[in-house]
């Protein structure tokens, strides 16, 4: 079984560094959520929930970086789109907002 670990740069002025964001295993993408606004923080494990409900969901993780949920999914079963909709249908706070990240976490890993 094949593992890739997928990193995010974070860039400030001159210097720059890497975050690991954790391992993807082969056959699976990683889809980044942001979340913003006041009210999310206190629905986090809710929004988790209700994405564990979704079919091809195999993990989330909702703690490695600050406001945003990362979501492993069997690759082309679920659609970035269907996740942020399941997130804001759960929200019930208007302070809080769920969006696809597209960056690096989300990007196609090299073949």
């Amino acid at each position: 079984m094949v593992r890739f670990i997928l990193a995010l740069a974070l860039c400030a002025g001159p210097a720059c560094g890497v975050l690991l964001v954790g391992t993807v295993e082969a056959g699976m993408t990683r889809v980044a959520i942001m979340l913003s606004g006041e009210g999310c923080t206190a629905q986090r494990q809710a929004l988790i929930d209700a994405l564990s409900t979704v079919r091809g969901v195999v993990s989330v993780d909702g703690r490695t970086i600050p406001d945003h949920l990362l979501v492993d999914v069997a690759h082309e079963e679920t659609i970035a789109e269907q996740l942020v909709q399941t997130v804001n249908s759960a929200i019930s706070s208007a302070s809080c907002k769920a969006e696809e990240m597209k960056s690096c976490i989300t990007a196609d890993l090299p073949h």
